[in-house]
């Protein structure tokens, strides 16, 4: 991808001559006369134009060029300039060159710049920082352990004092230095370093998916507009039919009125339908971190998504092995059952057991239930593939059947056999099987996607 223009061109194209107003240019004064057209840049600090001369057919200081004017316009042939990256100046627009993107170079960028790679990255580092923070505490608390055992075993045989002993003892527990505490983070060690890559994998997953949808919402817009555009000329194509069926006296001037309602009705159509694509790309240039107007040519097309047959169970096998759901919840119950061991020396009936045991017994009910709830899941979004693919047959006939039913309804009203409120039925009934066609592909294949992830680690990463 080619970076940002960095410079600004002007071109000023006057019959007279070109001055610099303000006398310096940077380290020193411009001279020379410029002939008509002569392109004037900058590269150091800045050069002000304010009317009808300038002194040196090419000016280099600054950063920027400043038009005291209201506007600087070219009436010429058109100018291209370039420095890694073009901008072309043709009369009075200046367009950024256009990027070209594949969903995979999308995501691309989406995973490798950007505030959420960033993100991913920090969390990342998180977690090993995490892994090696438990890891030092485990180290921590092994030593003063030894220590307490060191001291036990002098104060037994009368080389220190058993008060000290006790002493510092108590001083390790409020600490934290504790056999519980040492299990609990040896746990926490293991686990956070299994689930590093998961954690990195699953934010992966869902900064793909967002990608995805962007991507997937500028094609679906597009093929709307054209759509909407295709809906359009056929109305003007009704609309020049109808009045020439009028003239001759086939036709009364309502039906005149009622095809020019329609060709109305559709520009509407057309131009909400570019709205809505515009936004699209707007909102696409902003996730991926471009300016708003940045123009990109999406060069995949609202295609269904080729896929090998799905195999169910291989897919709950899989996610049932992957997702991190029910890591996390095997993890809870062991850190639970960790500290609830540590509460034999309580009465059963204590409020502080009885609240360990339930918390334990609730991580336990989650654990049993996850693996059913991800095969639910996995399962019935096997059956919501498959449905959107049958939607998408569906679709696909339902507008060949009303193309059909429209080519052969219009021969019968230039016939004269069949009146114009049927035959705008049958050219609305096209116009909302193209749109329905696109939806379904788009609904299809982001469900393609999504049911990858389900079986898969997911998109949602543990805390750890």
């Amino acid at each position: 991808m080619k970076k940002e223009v960095c410079f600004t061109l002007i071109m000023v194209l006057i019959a007279g001559t070109i001055t610099a107003y303000g006398g310096n240019a940077s380290a020193g004064t411009v001279s020379a006369t410029a002939p008509a057209g002569s392109l004037v840049t900058t590269m150091g600090t800045s050069v002000t134009i304010n009317g009808s001369s300038v002194t040196g057919a090419s000016v280099t200081t600054g950063t920027s060029v400043t038009t005291t004017g209201a506007s600087v316009t070219t009436s010429g042939p058109s100018v291209t300039a370039t420095t890694d990256s073009s901008i072309t100046v043709s009369g009075s627009a200046i367009s950024t060159e256009p990027i070209c993107l594949s969903i995979k170079e999308a995501v691309k960028i989406m995973q490798t710049t950007g505030a959420r790679a960033e993100t991913a990255e920090l969390n990342k580092k998180s977690d090993n920082a995490l892994a090696k923070g438990y890891g030092e505490t485990v180290s921590k608390i092994s030593k003063i352990l030894d220590g307490l055992e060191l001291l036990d075993q002098y104060s037994a045989l009368g080389y220190v004092n058993s008060s000290t002993a006790i002493e510092k003892s108590l001083e390790a527990q409020e600490g934290g230095a504790t056999a519980v505490n040492k299990k609990v983070s040896e746990l926490r060690r293991d686990f956070a370093k299994g689930q590093i890559d998961n954690n990195y994998k699953a934010e992966m997953n869902q900064i793909e998916y967002e990608t995805l949808k962007v991507y997937y919402g500028v094609l679906l817009a597009t093929d709307n507009l054209k759509t909407e555009e295709d809906n359009l000329k056929t109305q003007q194509d009704i609309l020049k039919n109808t009045k020439a069926q009028y003239q001759a006296g086939m036709l009364a001037k309502k039906d005149v009125l009622s095809a020019e309602s329609a060709v109305t009705a559709a520009k509407s159509s057309v131009q909400a339908a570019r709205t809505k694509l515009e936004y699209a790309r707007m909102s696409f240039n902003y996730l991926l971190g471009f300016s708003a107007t940045q123009p990109v040519v999406f060069t995949d097309k609202l295609e269904m998504v080729t896929t090998s047959a799905i195999d169910t169970q291989a897919s709950v096998k899989n996610a049932l092995a992957s997702r991190n759901e029910l890591k996390g919840a095997d993890f809870a119950v062991k850190i639970h059952q960790i500290l609830l061991d540590n509460l034999k020396a309580y009465p059963k009936s204590s409020a502080t057991y009885m609240e360990q045991q339930v918390a334990l017994l609730s991580a336990e009910k989650t654990k049993k239930d996850a693996p059913v709830l991800i095969e639910i899941e996995v399962r019935n979004k096997a059956a919501e593939l498959q449905d959107k693919a049958a939607a998408l047959e569906a679709a696909r006939s339902i507008q060949t059947y009303a193309q059909e039913g429209y080519r052969l309804i219009d021969i019968s009203y230039q016939a004269g056999m069949t009146t114009l409120a049927e035959l705008q039925q049958a050219q609305l009934n096209v116009y909302k099987a193209g749109l329905a066609v696109s939806k379904a592909i788009s609904d299809y294949d982001l469900a393609v996607y999504d049911f990858q992830y389900t079986a898969d680690v997911g998109t949602s990463r543990l805390p750890l």
